[in-house]
């Protein structure tokens, strides 16, 4: 259980070992792991589910020993584990399933405590700036302007799935002068590690032309409500 003294953002649930997923900058996911798996085990279920969501991962084997895994199947090892107020339960699935030990279940129903008693109030929102920047001098008269269709320029065209991507000003007067990266369906890399299934429409912290000839930003936890095609039918 959490200690009450240390402050919501940093308790640590103790139920180790386990896999915890940043889905945004305040929400991360966790999935439990079996304790009598060995550690290449461990690390082989961590690697697999880092390399399919293509989002930041860390396998979290006690308070003093982490391994943030990239989607490259790199790793860095670290005295620091991830914490957070907010965190949610399956959302996203391992590669398969677990054996349903009594032990599991008992930190299954340890873990909703934990989130329960560390839950903080207020919203959770994507990147609100859509990740751009400033653009420069070159960039404000070379990108100026629109294309065929009222696409912003900058943007290519994907015959494969009639969307666009590249680098563009954003078209919005609240993001004047802001340079925006714009993703088609193609290369959405965010992939359900159980199915291989995309987790979302779009790619999944990134943005994409919407048929409004809006850029729009597709936030982690839209891939949450992902559902593998066998579980859709039940």
């Amino acid at each position: 259980m959490p200690n009450q003294n240390q402050p919501n953002y940093l308790r640590i649930f103790q139920g180790f070992p386990y896999l915890v997923t940043r889905v945004v900058s305040v929400l991360y996911h966790i999935i439990l792991l079996p304790i009598d798996f060995n550690f290449k085990s461990l690390l082989d279920i961590a690697c697999i589910q880092a390399e399919a969501n293509q989002l930041k991962t860390c396998l979290v084997l006690g308070n003093k020993c982490s391994i943030y895994l990239d989607g490259n199947r790199n790793g860095t090892v670290t005295d620091r584990p991830p914490s957070s107020s907010h965190c949610v339960i399956r959302k996203l699935f391992p590669p398969y399933d677990f054996p349903q030990t009594e032990e599991l279940k008992k930190r299954k129903a340890e873990l909703k405590a934990f989130i329960k008693a560390c839950r903080g109030g207020g919203y959770i929102m994507g990147d609100i700036t859509k990740g751009g920047r400033d653009a420069t001098p070159e960039e404000l008269e070379r990108l100026a302007g629109e294309q065929k269709k009222g696409v912003p320029k900058g943007l290519f065209y994907c015959p494969t799935c009639n969307g666009w991507y590249g680098e563009c000003l954003d078209p919005n007067p609240i993001f004047e002068g802001k340079v925006m990266k714009v993703y088609c369906r193609c290369q959405n890399n965010n992939l359900c590690a159980r199915c291989k299934q995309p987790l979302s429409d779009y790619k999944l912290n990134a943005n994409y032309l919407g048929e409004d000839g809006q850029i729009w930003h597709e936030p982690g936890f839209c891939g949450l409500s992902h559902l593998c095609p066998d579980r859709r039918k039940k």
